[in-house]
């Protein structure tokens, strides 16, 4: 097991869905009990996850710096990052693994400048779980993150996405805001070859988790709900 925390960031992972249903390594978490400074997306989140996997410093002593997609021009994180390094910094998401669809990155890239060690911990990350999920090519994957809110935009990065499937039998993976996830699988049944297969992974580790794969065609027909619901969307090629 690590001990070391002085001069390090590390990546922490949060619980897709709740606590009662989630996993994360014995070492993630004790390491995570033993920082004081976090970078995190939404302070209130990670406060709560903290509480959940019974950090045992009072709420009052852990120190945060909110950095979400609207900040990351702002250089404010590099004073939080040298101020606090010396005793660790826990890096903390929405929910799953930090970095990824997350504006963790620059943080961790920052890191790396000022030669300081980053140590990602063990846990879950929704995209990995619908990759592994959907039975596509496991070997060649791409993530598209979210796609361009514009109509044009998106229908083009749609069929980009579906061009890399049938030429090169290369996975795509891709996430929207869960309040446009509807709108989205409509858009896709809409836009896809009636041929092309999409799989879309709903809710890890709740009880209302999905993980459905089939062809456009098939998905024309099919009612299903994803309103507000944490949503992966994964395009492929059969492999049977």
């Amino acid at each position: 097991m690590r001990t070391k925390i002085e001069n390090s960031i590390f990546i922490i992972p949060c619980f897709l869905g709740n606590a009662e249903n989630s996993f994360l390594a014995s070492e993630s978490l004790s390491v995570t009990k033993r920082l004081q400074y976090f970078i995190v997306e939404k302070e209130k989140t990670a406060r709560a996850f903290l509480k959940q996997i019974g950090h045992p410093k009072p709420q009052n002593e852990l120190i945060f710096f909110e950095l979400n997609k609207h900040q990351v021009d702002d250089n404010a994180y590099k004073e939080f990052f040298d101020m606090h390094i010396s005793s660790g910094i826990g890096l903390i998401s929405e929910a799953g693994m930090p970095c990824l669809a997350d504006p963790g990155d620059i943080v961790v890239a920052y890191a790396h400048q000022k030669h300081f060690e980053v140590y990602p911990l063990v846990g879950a990350s929704a995209i990995l779980l619908a990759l592994v999920s959907s039975g596509f090519n496991g070997q060649s994957f791409a993530f598209a993150g979210y796609l361009p809110i514009e109509k044009q935009k998106r229908k083009k990065s749609i069929k980009e996405m579906e061009r890399r499937v049938v030429e090169k039998n290369e996975t795509q993976i891709f996430m929207e805001t869960p309040y446009r996830n509807q709108t989205l699988f409509h858009e896709l049944i809409k836009v896809l070859h009636p041929q092309t297969w999409l799989h879309i992974s709903c809710d890890f580790h709740l009880a209302s988790q999905e993980n459905l794969n089939l062809q456009i065609s098939d998905w024309q027909h099919k009612d299903i709900d994803l309103h507000k619901r944490q949503v992966v969307f994964c395009l492929g090629s059969s492999r049977i």
